[in-house]
């Protein structure tokens, strides 16, 4: 059960971050300036961070280093 309930976390917070950039754009004022570009390769390297965080050792050391040091 809990691995049914990670799984379907994975899904809600896609969706979450799908309807913050859905509000984002239905608020805008000026839709034509904005980058898709950019936001595209800022999800992007947002994934690239998240796998390296929590696939790899390295990663995972890194972050414990940088909480380590934001919370001392």
């Amino acid at each position: 059960m809990f691995a049914y309930l990670l799984e379907q976390n994975r899904y809600l917070n896609i969706f979450g971050i799908f309807a913050i950039l859905g509000i984002c754009f239905f608020f805008s004022k000026n839709r034509k300036a904005i980058d898709y570009r950019l936001i595209v390769h800022a999800i992007g390297l947002q994934f690239l961070i998240a796998i390296a965080v929590l696939k790899t050792s390295i990663g995972s050391a890194l972050l414990q280093k940088v909480a380590y040091y934001v919370t001392k």
